[in-house]
């Protein structure tokens, strides 16, 4: 006869409902606490956001008029950033839509110090909206935190990117050896704008070449050479 265990409830985890991947431990009580701006929601420590019962003003067909609404837990959305990441969201009254993050952040730990700092995920999953995974960032802190967490929207990860590490290896070792931007440019279907960015090191950074300082010195010889000819034609036009 095989052995049962029992084991404690404080021991098994279960997923927050709602949130995908969040783990929490089934003794984990979840708690409220209104967002500050947004009356009538309320964000907890499990990350989720309700409304509350509330009544609205609204103009209807004969002139003012008022509607009750009942508090539920509110569905989260996913929507899509100008850098190609992704956030949750939720409707609020007015048909604005707040970030979960900044909603439990500044519910919790107050609200932001500037206009610009941003509800940082210390963990790097956009998912994880309790409290304790929440801290008010710099743009530049919370870029070195993606970054460290490989979830920037760098290199490929940027829905725009037209070129790859791959290829950005091959533009530097190109580069350095004598090629021209302009034909590594009709070649990747790219502007010769985009190949000089990547020579001077102004994007795809995170690409490991060994021939990346060559290319840039190229690029400065190529950039003298240019200046030169530019300078020799405008004193040829002026003698004219």
């Amino acid at each position: 006869m095989s052995e049962i265990r029992l084991v404690e409830a404080s021991s098994i985890r279960q997923h927050t409902p709602g949130i995908p991947g969040v783990l929490v431990s089934a003794d984990d009580q979840e708690r409220w606490r209104p967002i500050p701006g947004y009356d009538g929601y309320e964000a907890s420590t499990w990350g989720r956001i309700r409304s509350l019962d509330r009544v609205l003003e609204l103009m209807g067909r004969w002139g003012p008029m008022q509607r009750f609404h009942h508090g539920k837990i509110l569905r989260l959305k996913r929507k899509s950033s100008k850098g190609g990441s992704t956030y949750l969201c939720f409707y609020a009254d007015g048909g604005s839509y707040p970030q979960v993050n900044r909603a439990v952040c500044a519910a919790f730990h107050g609200m932001p110090p500037s206009d610009k700092h941003e509800a940082a995920h210390l963990d790097g999953k956009v998912q994880n909206n309790r409290p304790e995974n929440l801290a008010w960032k710099t743009p530049i802190e919370n870029a070195a935190d993606k970054v460290r967490h490989g979830t920037a929207p760098i290199g490929t990860r940027n829905a725009c990117a037209r070129l790859n590490e791959a290829s950005v290896v091959d533009i530097l070792a190109r580069y350095a050896a004598g090629e021209k931007s302009h034909r590594l440019a009709v070649e990747y279907q790219v502007t010769p704008s985009n190949i000089n960015t990547v020579i001077r090191g102004k994007t795809w950074v995170h690409v490991a070449s060994d021939q990346r300082e060559a290319a840039k010195a190229m690029g400065r010889v190529n950039m003298l050479e240019a200046s030169g000819r530019a300078n020799a034609q405008r004193r040829l036009y002026a003698q004219h």
